[in-house]
């Protein structure tokens, strides 16, 4: 901590982030612990905590390595001593350069494609360079965003390009349920994170029919690793925001209230009991766009974290400001211009992304005990 931080989150300027230590490690360890019941690797998803401390923990508690969104945050955390890192976003030709590099500076880098045209690019530039990338082929299992048909020509094509070419490692296979977002109750889920293993274990034994191996069958969102009842064939896991929880995943049963270790601390800026609200200094740029059906963009928590505050939720937000509104039983004689509050997030990766920097906290105790970095942008 400098001398420039705060010791206590009173004094805290807002809107900011604050990260409940001992919320975070619960939650890293309950999906450790998962993992190794089921059998599989941990290689969590930093797209969402994208901070070198935060990272580190995981990789104390078993993680075999890192997945990230952006070759920035590969460039941010292998500056931090992370040699194991899963590139989760398609591999575009402008981003070849980037990607060997790291590589021949020692990085273990895996790649992800869904398209043998930029396969077949990559194969040719690699022949070039004398430090070996790893690629993995994306399969779509029900998300339809990215990732080939697992019954298609194209998951053979690219899987047999890659391993025959010696630059390349062919490392296996990755999918992403994204879907699992959208379901309506557990049950569901369960039926998507099977859909999503079942699909990866049956695109690797075409693979292997083709006598192509396939060392890596990579699945995960945290829905999915929260809910699956099986991880049989699978190799590794890949959640990103079960670190933090948010309201979304509450709303999932992916977590509880009481597991979200995510907050932003804001200061009122005006109560207006006539009209029911109190508006704050969290707007949509503190909170994201994101919201929920019944918590708005957040609900409210008092400052030490202990407790939300029944009735008021985050209902509108501005570039700057945010409208905290209640349902006609707040007593709002207990607010006051200047006091702080905290929002607990309907989506953690989204309000954590403008931020600079957690305010690390323990439980309901005040004092901040840590302050940790993130790596935000596009490099």
């Amino acid at each position: 901590m400098s001398d420039r931080t705060p010791s206590r989150l009173q004094a805290v300027n807002t809107p900011a982030l604050v990260l409940d230590r001992e919320r975070l490690h619960s939650n890293l360890d309950a999906m450790a612990s998962r993992a190794a019941d089921r059998g599989v690797s941990l290689r969590p998803h930093m797209k969402t905590a994208k901070s070198a401390a935060i990272g580190q923990q995981a990789l104390d508690r078993g993680a075999k390595g890192i997945t990230v969104s952006t070759l920035h945050e590969a460039e941010y955390f292998f500056s931090h001593g992370f040699d194991d890192i899963t590139y989760a976003a398609s591999i575009v030709p402008d981003r070849f350069l980037q990607a060997s590099s790291l590589a021949r500076r020692g990085l273990d880098l895996k790649i992800i494609t869904d398209n043998p045209s930029v396969t077949q690019d990559l194969a040719h530039f690699m022949s070039r360079e004398n430090s070996p990338l790893t690629l993995l082929v994306e399969i779509d299992s029900g998300e339809h965003r990215t990732g080939v048909d697992p019954q298609g020509d194209d998951l053979v094509k690219i899987a047999r390009l890659v391993d025959q070419c010696p630059s390349l490692r062919f490392g296996g296979l990755l999918t992403h349920a994204g879907h699992s977002y959208k379901c309506s109750d557990p049950s569901e889920i369960v039926t998507t994170a099977e859909d999503e293993r079942r699909i990866a274990v049956e695109s690797a034994r075409r693979l292997t029919q083709e006598n192509i191996t396939c060392s890596e069958i990579s699945v995960g969102s945290t829905p999915t690793c929260t809910h699956a009842q099986s991880a049989k064939g699978v190799t590794e896991w890949r959640p990103g925001v079960y670190m933090f929880g948010d309201l979304a995943q509450v709303a999932l049963t992916s977590c509880t209230l009481d597991d979200i270790a995510l907050s932003v601390l804001t200061t009122i800026l005006a109560v207006r009991p006539e009209e029911g609200r109190l508006i704050i200094d969290g707007g949509g740029l503190a909170m994201s766009k994101d919201m929920g059906k019944d918590v708005g963009y957040g609900l409210v928590n008092t400052l030490d974290g202990t407790a939300t505050i029944p009735g008021l939720h985050l209902a509108e937000v501005h570039q700057e400001h945010g409208e905290l509104r209640s349902n006609g039983q707040v007593d709002f004689s207990r607010f006051s211009v200047g006091d702080k509050l905290r929002i607990l997030p309907h989506h953690a990766c989204m309000t954590a992304a403008m931020h600079d920097r957690y305010h690390v906290v323990e439980g309901n105790r005040p004092e901040i005990v840590e302050v940790w970095d993130r790596a935000n942008g596009w490099g």
